[in-house]
């Protein structure tokens, strides 16, 4: 949880409250060139957080589940969320 809130904090300057992310559940993912383990949290924000993007980063939009399915995301990105999804709404979270 602590690697979470850094990287968040890193790339955004959010600071997350650790006792309110909840963990969603966990994806291997296996491809040709790589494999890795995704992670999958959640986290209500109250109000929409101010954000301040690291040198990394040129611009930042705001999506929710059904328009992230025309973004030019990772291969398999689609089926990712929709296990998210899933596994938010089995925790009553969606």
């Amino acid at each position: 949880m602590e690697s979470l809130n850094r990287e968040i904090y890193e790339e955004t300057s959010i600071k997350l409250d650790p006792y309110k992310v909840i963990p969603i559940t966990t994806v291997y993912i296996q491809k040709p060139a790589c494999s890795f383990t995704y992670h999958m949290y959640f986290y209500r924000f109250t109000t929409q957080p101010m954000i301040t993007l690291s040198d990394e980063h040129e611009d930042l939009c705001w999506h929710n589940l059904e328009s992230t399915k025309v973004l030019l995301l990772l291969e398999g990105s689609e089926e990712t969320m929709k296990i998210f999804q899933s596994e938010a709404k089995k925790l009553d979270l969606l």
